[in-house]
């Protein structure tokens, strides 16, 4: 059974629903600091449709059998402009999330390589992301496909 990737649209939100809710549970349970499991969508649908509606972002789907397995949502960022930073119009990996019971079978390196295709025909020059130190396993993933740190952002609970 092949997997397909394909752009979500709209009758995709009650899969993207469902994804998004696996994991903001995944980070608050990691993270109840910073993260918490939301009550009701966990994305308003008008931001969704406006990431769909975008010319500088997209959600992707992973799907097999009609069913949506994972989804990778990116938006295209200018650099800040300023005279010490190099010009690069670069794309960033938003959210990536594999469902559970599809994970380990290749949709995350699928996803992924979807992407940076995807930024390639913006005109992107890089493509960057960010992950949460405790996501061992997307650590992985992204090691596995030649991402490499570019900067450490730390952080302290003050109470």
């Amino acid at each position: 059974m092949e997997v397909n990737i394909r752009t979500a649209c709209p009758s995709d939100f009650a899969a993207l629903d469902a994804l998004f809710l696996e994991g903001d549970r995944w980070h608050a349970l990691h993270e109840p600091a910073i993260f918490c499991t939301p009550e009701g969508p966990p994305r308003p649908h008008e931001y969704l449709q406006r990431l769909l509606d975008g010319p500088d972002s997209a959600i992707l789907l992973a799907e097999r059998d009609g069913e949506v397995l994972g989804l990778v949502m990116l938006v295209i960022r200018a650099s800040s402009g300023l005279p010490m930073m190099t010009p690069r119009h670069v794309g960033m990996v938003d959210t990536l999330i594999v469902a559970a019971h599809a994970r380990r079978q290749g949709v995350g390196h699928r996803l992924m390589a979807a992407a940076e295709d995807w930024c390639r025909q913006q005109g992107c020059t890089d493509i960057e992301l960010t992950v949460w130190g405790f996501n061992k396993p997307a650590r992985a993933l992204y090691a596995d496909l030649s991402y490499r740190p570019l900067h450490h952002r730390l952080g302290k609970t003050l109470r």
